[in-house]
C-alpha cells in the first residue's frame, strides 16, 4: 500500500507535467501576471525569460487575438503554437514602443501563446484577448 501513495502522486505529475509542449521559464521583479481561457496579461517593472499563456480559440466567431503592448526598455517576440511543429510568430516589440493590433488565428482549438523576451527587458505592460472580429 506504501508503494502505491507514492506512485499515486508522482503519476499524477507526470500527467500534469506532459500537458503542455511549452515550459515558462523566467525570473521578474514586480510581476503581475494572468490567464483566462479567453485573455492574458502581464505587468512588471523587470523582466527575463519566456512565459506561456493557455488560451482557447473556441470558434470562428471566437479566433482574434487582440493585443495591447507597452514597453520600455528591451526586446520581446511574441507567438502562437498549437504545438512544438505548428508555431506562428505575432509580433516583436522593443526599445520605448506601444503597439495595438490584432492576429486571426490559424484554426481553432488550445492556442499557446508563447511571451519570450531576449535578454532582461524593463517596465512592460501587454493585454492579450480573444474576441470575433479582426480590428
Amino acid at each position: 500500500m506504501k508503494k502505491f501513495k507514492f506512485l499515486a502522486p508522482l503519476g499524477a505529475a507526470l500527467l500534469l507535467s506532459s500537458c503542455s509542449p511549452f515550459v515558462s521559464h523566467w525570473s521578474a521583479k514586480i510581476f503581475v501576471h494572468s490567464n483566462t481561457s479567453h485573455a492574458a496579461s502581464m505587468t512588471f517593472d523587470e523582466f527575463e525569460g519566456l512565459i506561456v499563456f493557455n488560451l482557447k480559440s473556441e470558434d470562428k466567431e471566437h479566433s482574434v487575438l487582440e493585443y495591447k503592448l507597452n514597453l520600455t526598455e528591451g526586446k520581446f517576440n511574441i507567438s502562437y503554437a498549437y504545438s512544438e511543429e505548428e508555431k506562428y510568430d505575432i509580433i516583436t516589440i522593443s526599445g520605448t514602443e506601444k503597439k495595438e493590433g490584432s492576429v486571426e488565428f490559424a484554426k481553432t482549438g488550445k492556442v499557446y501563446l508563447l511571451v519570450e523576451s531576449e535578454g532582461k527587458a524593463k517596465s512592460g505592460d501587454f493585454e492579450f484577448t480573444v474576441t470575433g472580429e479582426a480590428k
